[in-house]
Parts: structure tokens; C-alpha cells; sequence
């Protein structure tokens, strides 16, 4: 990994981006903690030269747009538009909440879904990735979910943005499923899991919690991985300051020029 590869998720510090000022203030600091890269989501409204322009000035870039299934799946050109207005390369979905994943058929109708979705994305240059949570890990028969995702859809129109700590949510190892993603792993999310002493699975800053990073990122660099993306959902106080802990721990063990 190098400096150049490492990303901020703004919906991180959502609860900081209600304005336009607010959100150019966290950009600001997420640029000054030496993060490469953006992705969007959770912040309030901008349009994308505003937005574009909130970036160029704190020196970082815009890597994604991270929005719902019903936006990126339903409005392709639309989403295209606005990521060549801002000028990021990759866009990212996640899954619907209202899907059942009790049953195998919403999964391999959601796989249908993305792949038409990716074809648009494919045809205007972007790269369209899934981001998984822990319930794309429920088992039918002998593949998860996100197996069936994997295998129904070509490489080329949907890639994926593991997610680490939802990996480890979902009962797998995230080394397992960065070799399992050879080849179509451009995104890594970078969050760390530990345990509270209620016993709940706790977000937390990476490299504060048990997740095995040295093991995680040789296997995402192997995968062909092209940027870590930092983001921790909850954090216990200012979301700038787990940025930078976070920032800090990876630079201090993984940055090579």
C-alpha cells in the first residue's frame, strides 16, 4: 500500500456534513490528515462542480459515489452523469433493505438487477462495484449469497468493495474472501471488529481491534486491490479523530513508497 491509495468514506463523518461548510470543513480535514481520496455518501446535498471544487481545494480526489440500489440500479445514466461531473471513476451499491434474503431467488434476482446496471456503467467507463454487509453471508445449500453474486454476474460488469468488518460479521474471514474476489477486488473497505464487554460486535478504528491486517491487505494487494477505503460506521467520539487513528496506524505499517 502506498499513501496514494488510501481513502476516507465521508459517511463516516455524516453527522459533521449537514451543510455544504460543514462538509467542506471535514473534506478539509480529511485531506490535512493525509488521505488521498474521497468516497461519497451520507452528506448533505451538493452539487457536483461545488462538491468537485470542495476536493481540488483540500487536495484530495473523488474516488466513488456510494448510493442506494433504487438510485444506482434504477437511474444508471443519471448516477453516470454525475460521476463524470465530479469526475470519480467507480460507483458502489449496496443491498436493497427491503431484500429477502431468506430466499435464494432474491438473491439471484438482485444479481440480474446489478449486471443490467453494470452494463451502462461498463459502456460509459466506470467501474460499478457491490459492497457487502454481513447477510450476503447467509448460506443456501453450499454458497453463500455472496457467492451467488460473484458467480452470476460476469467480471467486467459488477466488481466488488469488500467490506472487512462485515466479513467478520458474517462468520468468514476476510483474507478468505480477498482471494476469493481475485481479479475484481479494485475497493477494499478498511474497518476493524472487536468484541465490547457486553459481548457485541464493535466497530472500531483499524488496528485497534482483531482483525488480522497484515494477512487482510497482502491478500487484497494479491487480488489486485487498487485503493483502502477507511470507514467505521459508529465511532466513540469525534468520527476526525478515528480518521486519523485509523490513517495513522496504516501509514506507521503498511505505507511503502
Amino acid at each position: 500500500m502506498n499513501p496514494k491509495q488510501l481513502g476516507a468514506q465521508l459517511y463516516t463523518a455524516r453527522d459533521l456534513c449537514t451543510t455544504p461548510a460543514e462538509t467542506a470543513d471535514v473534506i478539509a480535514a480529511i485531506g490535512k490528515i493525509g488521505y488521498a481520496a474521497v468516497e461519497i455518501a451520507g452528506i448533505c446535498e451538493i452539487p457536483a462542480p461545488e462538491l468537485r471544487k470542495m476536493t481540488s481545494d483540500a487536495g484530495v480526489m473523488i474516488l466513488s459515489i456510494h448510493g442506494t440500489v433504487e438510485h444506482v440500479i434504477d437511474q444508471p445514466q443519471r448516477v453516470v452523469d454525475q460521476a463524470n461531473e465530479m469526475g470519480c471513476g467507480y460507483v458502489v451499491t449496496s443491498n436493497p433493505a427491503d431484500l429477502d434474503f431468506s430466499k435464494q431467488e432474491a438473491m439471484d434476482g438482485l444479481a440480474k438487477k446489478l449486471a443490467q446496471a453494470g452494463e451502462v456503467y461498463r459502456n460509459a467507463g466506470i467501474t460499478f462495484c457491490y459492497h457487502n454487509h454481513s447477510r450476503e453471508f447467509i448460506r443456501y445449500g453450499d454458497r453463500t449469497g455472496l457467492d451467488i453474486l460473484i458467480d452470476s454476474i460476469s467480471p467486467g460488469l459488477v466488481e466488488f468493495e469488500l467490506d472487512t468488518y462485515w466479513a467478520q460479521h458474517g462468520g468468514c474471514n476476510p483474507v478468505t474472501w480477498c482471494e476469493r474476489l481475485q481479479g475484481r477486488l479494485p475497493i477494499l473497505h478498511c474497518k476493524d471488529y472487536i468484541v465490547s464487554t457486553e459481548r457485541l460486535p464493535t466497530m472500531t478504528e483499524v488496528g485497534n481491534g482483531n482483525l488480522e491486517w497484515p494477512q487482510i491487505l497482502s491478500a487484497a494487494e494479491r487480488s489486485g486491490c487498487k485503493w483502502y477505503i477507511v470507514e467505521q460506521d459508529i465511532c466513540p467520539g469525534n468520527p476526525i479523530d478515528s480518521l486519523k487513528a485509523s490513517f495513522d496506524y496504516l501509514r506507521t505499517k503498511f505505507f511503502r513508497d
